[in-house]
């Protein structure tokens, strides 16, 4: 079957049946069709048929019609009513060619792509593409700043993923498993990417970074004063305090200090609290005005308002990448930590941590909390306290005390974790009811993954970014 193209009967007839359908009179619709029918070929007219049919219940007819439509020019409507009604009569593999087609037809609309994921295929199809590929977290920053513009100039339509598909084309990226990946995420439009993402990723709002730009010197200081986000500081001048210019809360002042002097082809970072994701916006801007040979930037991240991994952020003129650290840890006596305790990739809230004790009721857990004088610190419930971990790290000898204690209502056979953070270190004490306390100082370290230095930006910045890794944190900053 082929279309008509731009034949007035046609469109007639498809307007009137958009408002039959409307309007609930399937009869009208039904009888529209018909008439766009005798007026020439068009698989919107016979897939109108089939959804008709879908709409009374008729398989049947649903997939005769559908099977009909379903050609070269159909649109996603058609392929998609007809992977449905062939999906209820269990004829999986064909309703799964009939999602990819509908897939390729319109890849910004979600439904195929759910359609495909709940027959457990890819979609697009594409060998070696079986899994949703998730998108890291450069990437997702990349997308937050072209989504945002999008959105923010109403050029986006808000209802599907039109920009981030288009992200994702022109930046090579496998848009069928991304697509997967973001169905599994529940983002079904743009702004939903948005919003969805950003929860990911709020440990960055408000972190503490430190680091580098290289880069040759005039154009180095001129893009740096020439930017109203960066605060440009001489050698000699007063490292700025952590409630100074950059401090994510105070939208009129620069979120960026940068330490330079004159003549020299690199900047520091000095040490401050600020918004991670903006800094990777700016660099990301600027990156290929700094001339030079290999102009770049790198820079820790350790989150403020979360405990978490170290993050060491590299971006190069074309090409940027992210080392999540590695933990290790020991205790006072230089003992290694079991890999068992050390706490996983992702932030955890620093505001409210838990440290679990079965069975323990609140009472009992409020009165040990009042009489170590850490209320203020902790809330208490039925087995359970959540601490402030910046908090009780203020407190370092009540706490212990108290841990010490709580260590004797653990189950026996059984054993709980608190973590929380010290003058900028980060600790670890396993709890177990017939002894004292272990408690763990983590440091992070380079992966051994990246030991043969292959990623995809130059060897300088691998190099500082190794450095900057072992870095000691301020504790200042923190709490």
């Amino acid at each position: 079957m082929t279309s008509t193209g731009s034949n007035p009967a046609i469109e007639g007839a498809l307007r009137v049946a958009s408002d039959a359908l409307g309007q609930g009179d399937l009869d009208g619709a039904e009888a529209a069709f018909k008439r766009g029918l005798e007026a020439g070929e068009d698989p919107r007219l016979v897939g109108g048929l089939a959804l008709i049919a879908l709409q009374r219940g008729d398989l049947d007819g649903a997939i005769e019609h559908g099977r009909k439509a379903a050609v070269e020019g159909a649109p996603v409507e058609v392929w998609f009513n007809l992977g449905w009604a062939l999906e209820q009569r269990q004829e999986l593999d064909e309703a799964a060619g009939c999602y990819q087609s509908a897939f390729l037809v319109a890849p910004v609309r979600p439904e195929p792509a759910l359609a495909l994921l709940r027959l457990q295929q890819s979609p697009d199809g594409e060998d070696g593409a079986a899994e949703p590929v998730p998108l890291d977290t450069l990437q997702r920053l990349d997308l937050y700043g072209a989504l945002a513009e999008g959105l923010r100039s109403g050029e986006l339509p808000g209802d599907d993923w039109t920009g981030t598909h288009q992200w994702a084309v022109e930046r090579g990226a496998p848009w069928g498993p991304v697509a997967g990946w973001l169905v599994r995420q529940g983002a079904h439009t743009d702004s939903m990417v948005m919003d969805q993402l950003s929860r990911r990723d709020e440990h960055l709002g408000d972190a503490v970074i430190a680091g580098m730009l290289l880069g040759e010197p005039d154009s180095l200081r001129s893009v740096l004063q020439a930017s109203d986000d960066v605060l440009l500081i001489g050698a000699d001048d007063r490292h700025i305090s952590p409630a100074g210019p950059g401090r994510p809360l105070d939208p009129a002042a620069p979120f960026l200090v940068v330490r330079h002097t004159e003549g020299e082809d690199r900047a520091q970072i000095p040490l401050q609290r600020t918004h991670a994701a903006l800094v990777f916006g700016l660099f990301s801007r600027i990156i290929g005005l700094l001339g030079g040979e290999e102009p770049g930037a790198v820079f820790t991240v350790d989150s403020a308002v979360h405990i978490g991994p170290r993050r060491v952020w590299m971006i190069g003129g074309i090409a940027e990448a992210e080392v999540v650290a590695s933990w290790s840890g020991k205790d006072s006596d230089g003992n290694p930590i079991d890999p068992r305790l050390l706490p996983g990739d992702r932030p955890v809230p620093a505001g409210d941590v838990p440290l679990l004790l079965p069975k323990v009721d609140a009472k009992s857990l409020r009165t040990v909390v009042a009489e170590a004088s850490m209320e203020p610190a902790c809330e208490v419930e039925d087995g359970v306290i959540h601490f402030d971990a910046d908090a009780v790290g203020q407190h370092p000898d009540a706490w212990a005390a108290l841990i010490q204690r709580l260590a004797g209502w653990v189950p026996d056979g059984q054993a709980s974790v608190a973590l929380w953070r010290q003058a900028g270190d980060e600790k670890v004490a396993l709890l177990h009811r017939k002894e004292a306390p272990t408690v763990f100082t983590l440091t992070p370290a380079w992966p051994a993954e990246f030991d043969e230095l292959e990623l995809p930006v130059p060897a300088a910045l691998q190099l500082l970014g190794r450095a900057l890794m072992q870095a000691p944190r301020s504790g200042k900053l923190y709490g």
